[in-house]
């Protein structure tokens, strides 16, 4: 059924929409002739029109986590704790499992992307900036930071070069926790390394 079909087909009572959805319309849209190619229509809005609404959406972020996806009451708390002083405004979400993290500003979505990884309830999120006529797809391969602990480490390693030799053996070391840092607990060091990830649950 194509769409013009669809919306022939529609019983849905207008006027009672618009009551169930607490709205009080205004005609505010316009007839844009759509272009016919081949019999075909397509629709093609001009560049001012893309412009305008790729500013709607050029401080915003899109996320997705690796596995099972966090519900979204879930990830709006946590985003709003940590991103708050970022200036996170809107926190959105798909049904494909994707996040859409708006901020106040560009140059306080680029904080948080300078400032990545970041993980909520321990699961590594993915983070993207907003494209034009962006997919909302995960890759098949993409590079994930996860939290890991190194036992047994000789006391010799345990510094910022040493940790890094260590940790290169799992992935690209990027940082460790505070109290790794300051040698208060030689049981274990934990630290975040890059790896890449499969979407078919396989890590190398």
């Amino acid at each position: 059924m194509n769409f013009l079909n669809a919306l022939k087909g529609s019983d849905v009572d207008d006027n009672k929409g618009r009551i169930s959805l607490g709205m009080n319309p205004i005609r505010n849209l316009q007839f844009a002739p759509p272009a016919i190619t081949d019999g075909r229509v397509t629709v093609a809005p001009p560049l001012d029109v893309i412009e305008d609404g790729c500013k709607l959406w050029k401080s915003t972020l899109v996320g997705h986590f690796v596995g099972q996806k966090l519900p979204y009451l879930v990830v709006n708390s946590i985003a709003k704790r940590i991103w708050g002083s970022y200036g996170l405004s809107e926190v959105l979400s798909s049904d494909n499992g994707f996040f859409l993290f708006t901020f106040d500003s560009v140059d306080h979505a680029t904080n948080v992307m300078e400032r990545a990884p970041w993980h909520m309830a321990n699961r590594p999120l993915v983070l993207k900036r907003w494209q034009p006529n962006m997919q909302f797809l995960k890759d098949d391969l993409v590079r994930v930071p996860i939290w890991v602990k190194l036992y047994n480490v000789p006391l010799e390693n345990w510094t910022i070069k040493g940790l890094s030799c260590v940790a290169s053996a799992i992935g690209v070391p990027l940082y460790t926790d505070l109290t790794t840092l300051l040698r208060k607990r030689l049981s274990y060091a934990r630290v975040c390394v890059e790896i890449h990830y499969y979407h078919n649950d396989m890590c190398y």
